[in-house]
């Protein structure tokens, strides 16, 4: 073989397999590489070059090595990596499926299950990424899209856990997007918060910290100048379900630290807490109340039994609703009659009574 022949074999066979691109000093590594094969196995050019190549096939990384995949993301692929990582994660959840109900691929009934991971869904558009903030009770608002010059059609958005009250002290769970809908195309520029993973800002396109003046705050952007980066519908409703997540890892996290620890007063630790706390309000049912309180590592519930904790939840309910456990500790039978009477008088005129009273029933057959 003439070395003219052997240099287009090593480019079109080698390495145009692994790069797009190849530099002369990459044709000179493998050529080199060739020749060491000829010497070590005192073999011809041709015969030397299938033994690299089936060398070479040994040692590729394989699409469900997550070594692989971190190469592609350091090698600036995400997209790539993004969509193995997707591919992996569909395939487990389908193993874990078949592995629990079993792998009858006939059976209707799990074909036709929304939680079957083998279903296949269609791809989520703008459309349906707002309805699903609206469902999940995010608060989307408008805003001046980042990146400059503005680009036509694009338009700016912050999504948050709630609502801001503009005040320098709240500072809600957040994330900044763009969206053209004539494209419907989503990009991303900064986000911050409590509890926000490294991992989930640097698949999403985040690639540096932020400025925060609140200790305890995450922060992550683009680049200095905010320049959006384009990203998935999927990616999107990922990464913002991930922050507006963070104010749950932070309670966990507070309730494990003062569980050994205890709460000291003045401290930022404080104000997250009572942040936290914030959580059961008066518009918290019952249930609401009684789980909290049993997942919680809070001192005052170690070594109290289930009873115990429930009848604290319920107190706890009761006394955001402005009454006290004394004056509602009624018996069951009595609310039933007073239910009746009130139903049997005037439905209407009684409604909210009625519910109340209702209210109380279940707080109390929830707290035996």
């Amino acid at each position: 073989m003439k070395r003219s022949e052997l240099n287009q074999f090593i480019k079109e066979n080698i390495i145009e397999t692994l790069t797009e691109s190849p530099s002369s000093e990459e044709v000179k590594m493998a050529r080199q590489a060739v020749a060491r094969f000829m010497k070590y196995r005192n073999v011809g050019e041709s015969e030397a070059i299938r033994d690299l190549m089936n060398a070479l096939k040994e040692i590729q990384p394989k699409e469900d090595d997550q070594r692989y995949i971190d190469y592609l993301r350091r090698s600036g692929r995400d997209n790539e990596a993004d969509k193995l990582e997707k591919n992996l994660k569909e395939d487990k959840e389908l193993e874990d499926w078949n592995d629990e109900f079993g792998d009858d691929a006939e059976s209707q009934e799990r074909i036709d299950n929304e939680d079957y991971p083998g279903k296949i869904k269609e791809a989520m558009d703008g459309g349906q990424l707002f309805d699903y903030f609206a469902n999940k009770g995010y608060v989307v608002s408008d805003r001046r899209p980042d990146g400059y010059p503005k680009k036509e059609g694009v338009e700016g958005f912050q999504v948050t856990d709630r609502k801001d009250s503009g005040r320098r002290s709240d500072n809600p769970q957040t994330v900044i997007f763009q969206y053209n809908k004539d494209t419907d195309q989503f990009t991303i520029s900064q986000m911050n918060g409590y509890k926000i993973d490294q991992g989930p800002a640097i698949k999403a396109g985040m690639r540096q910290r932020g400025m925060t003046g609140v200790a305890g705050i995450d922060s992550y952007i683009t680049d200095g100048n905010y320049n959006p980066v384009n990203i998935s519908a999927e990616g999107l409703k990922d990464i913002v379900d991930h922050v507006m997540g963070g104010l749950s890892r932070e309670a966990k996290a507070q309730r494990d630290f003062y569980a050994d620890r205890g709460p000291t007063s003045g401290t930022i630790d404080e104000k997250i807490s009572n942040a936290v706390r914030e959580k059961l309000t008066k518009s918290s049912s019952v249930e609401d109340h009684i789980d909290d309180f049993k997942d919680s590592d809070a001192p005052q519930f170690k070594g109290k039994s289930l009873d115990k904790i429930k009848k604290m939840a319920l107190a706890s309910f009761l006394s955001k609703q402005g009454k006290s456990v004394k004056e509602n500790m009624v018996a069951d039978k009595d609310i039933e009659k007073e239910i009746k009477k009130l139903e049997d008088e005037n439905p209407k005129g009684f409604e909210k009574e009625i519910k109340k009273l209702k209210v109380r029933q279940a707080a109390l057959k929830l707290s035996k």
